[in-house]
């Protein structure tokens, strides 16, 4: 019997036969769309491509997340790497089959396309035919469409990337001061920089990066191939660079990104003053890179989760009765993966295949730290289930600019309650560097890794050659410039970018940047305004989906980020913070 830490898949599906039957429906839709090909000309038969295109992904996305969690849960069985190989083999097939469409819908004119977008009747599709429209002059053609669909299958980079960074690289152990030896891998590496023994963070810090630098030369080949793989396609479809294109996905401006750049340059000084009194609180002269995210004061520990669950859970009571109750519920059904053990994926997330149930992993070890995680991730999921509840299925999803929002909201409210309620010093101490930390490693240290991204992917664009020492030169030449003479760097710390996964995802870590800084000034509200604003405000950007750019989806929040103003928040919020690690 499982136990009631673990996922229910029934959730997902009551029986095996359930599951199977939606794999053949799969199977036979990807004949079957071959019926529409020529007939997307006309409005009967484009509502009806629509209407069996959304029955069709409510299952494959179920087949999906149900193939997801088989293998995070655990990546040992090999009925499990099956189970997820044979749907990606057709979710390949099923691209193949229906590369005729975006070229079809867009062959369209605009007055046609646009009397289909304001048709009442099509409410529900507004913004698809919108994004038809927008995206006319970036559509290839069904040829075009077909190869792409089909080399994806071999260019995967980040799969190399991956089987390099957390199977093939060894990393030397650690050495205690006992003399025992403590394996060091990708998992266990942060549990050693977050020691409170300062050798232990330097022998993980630096014994980490060394084993990347052993692979430098293949890990750069294999990234500046991504690199080229980016731009060949943006400029395939008709993009100047594949900034733009990312950009242009997510209906942002290059305006936000540089915005965000601008403030966090000119807030450098405040980041390094910080690591500077982090020197102090820890007895050091100087940080060493290894003691940038080490603890300060002392945390509560070993707190169980059913404590961990009241103490969120009587956190999000300021959000409202509504939110409170729906909030409650998922810790009752069994739509949680609790505690770590072999074979699980490490880390933690909130999924949903958008049929009205959300799941979270997590790998729960009663740190406060865990407690943190528990509440993030419950923001995620409390996003899907007011986006899912609201939006009809093609704006139930919202982008990655504002998906890291809700959770920040939550992770601050937590530290801020908790800080309010402690007699501790050391307590308060603690909960300050800890969204302390989350704020260096979401604001300054992802701006970082965009300024990297932006170069590397802005030589490739002007087609100039990319070698080896030209990453790390420049991301040494970043580290110093953010660092300035507040930590001490290794040498191997240059190699890091090469270890970041999220360089495979094009553009998506400047997101988690404005999505916290978003979050300082949301969370502020809720603090100030109580349930009223939640109501008026923050439950509509958790209902909003994508039902419209995500820029003015933040501005039902109160929160333009275009604008200087979310930025003095933030940035007060972590002069605030700091002050606190001082008392």
């Amino acid at each position: 019997m499982q136990s009631k830490y673990e996922w229910d898949f029934g959730l997902l599906y009551k029986t095996e036969e359930d599951r199977k039957k939606d794999l053949e429906f799969f199977k036979l839709a990807i004949k079957d769309i071959k019926n529409f090909e020529g007939k997307l000309n006309n409005k009967k038969d484009i509502v009806e491509y629509l209407k069996a295109t959304e029955t069709l992904m409510k299952k494959v996305y179920r087949l999906d997340l149900y193939a997801m969690m088989k293998m995070d849960q655990d990546s040992t069985s090999a009925e499990n790497v099956r189970i997820s190989d044979v749907l990606m083999n057709l979710i390949t097939e099923y691209s193949v089959a229906s590369a005729f469409v975006s070229p079809e819908l867009s062959a369209n004119s605009n007055e046609f396309l646009l009397e289909l977008q304001n048709d009442k009747e099509l409410s529900d599709y507004k913004r698809f035919f919108e994004a038809v429209i927008r995206e006319k002059q970036h559509t290839l053609s069904k040829d075009k469409e077909e190869l792409l669909a089909g080399i994806s299958n071999f260019t995967d980079f980040s799969e190399l990337f991956e089987k390099l960074a957390n199977v093939e690289i060894k990393f030397d152990d650690i050495i205690d001061k006992d003399g025992n030896h403590l394996p060091l891998t990708n998992s266990t590496y942060t549990q050693y920089v977050l020691s409170e023994d300062a050798e232990i963070r330097r022998q993980g810090h630096e014994n980490l990066h060394k084993g990347f630098a052993k692979y430098n030369l293949t890990l750069s080949n294999n990234f500046v191939n991504f690199l080229k793989k980016c731009d060949f396609i943006a400029k395939t479809y008709n993009f100047k660079s594949q900034f733009e294109k990312s950009l242009f996905g997510e209906e942002v401006s290059q305006a936000v990104y540089d915005k965000l750049v601008e403030n966090v340059r000119n807030n450098l000084p405040l980041y390094q003053q910080e690591l500077k009194e982090k020197a102090k609180c820890l007895g050091m002269e100087k940080l060493a890179i290894s003691d940038v995210i080490a603890p300060v004061g002392k945390p509560k520990n070993n707190i169980a989760y059913e404590d961990a669950v009241k103490i969120v859970l009587d956190m999000v009571k300021v959000m409202g009765e509504d939110y409170h109750s729906v909030a409650s519920t998922y810790f009752n059904n069994r739509s949680i993966d609790v505690y770590p053990k072999e074979g699980k994926r490490s880390g933690a997330y909130s999924a949903s295949a958008q049929i009205g149930q959300q799941f979270m992993l997590l790998n729960y070890d009663g740190t406060y730290n865990s407690v943190s995680t528990l509440a993030h991730e419950l923001g995620h999921t409390m996003h899907s289930y007011f986006s899912e509840k609201t939006q009809p299925y093609f704006t139930q999803d919202y982008v990655i600019f504002v998906a890291e929002v809700a959770s920040t909201v939550n992770e601050v409210l937590l530290a801020n309650k908790l800080m309010k309620e402690s007699q501790d010093k050391e307590e308060r101490r603690f909960l300050a560097e800890s969204i302390l930390n989350e704020f260096n490693s979401s604001v300054f240290r992802q701006t970082m890794f965009s300024e990297f991204e932006q170069f590397a992917h802005g030589e490739i664009n002007q087609g100039n050659p990319v070698s080896f020492e030209e990453l790390n030169n420049k991301y040494a030449s970043l580290q110093n410039e953010y660092f300035g003479d507040s930590v001490n760097l290794h040498e191997f710390a240059k190699f890091e970018w090469s270890r970041i996964p999220h360089f495979y995802r094009r553009f998506y870590v400047y997101k988690y940047a404005t999505g916290f800084v978003a979050a300082v000034s949301i969370a502020s509200n809720i603090e100030k305004y109580g349930a009223d604003y939640v109501k008026n405000n923050y439950i509509k950007f958790l209902s909003a989906g994508s039902s419209m750019d995500p820029v003015s989806i933040l501005k039902l929040a109160n929160v333009d980020i275009t604008s200087d103003e979310p930025y003095k928040n933030a940035f007060k919020f972590y002069s605030d913070m700091i002050k606190i690690i001082n008392e």
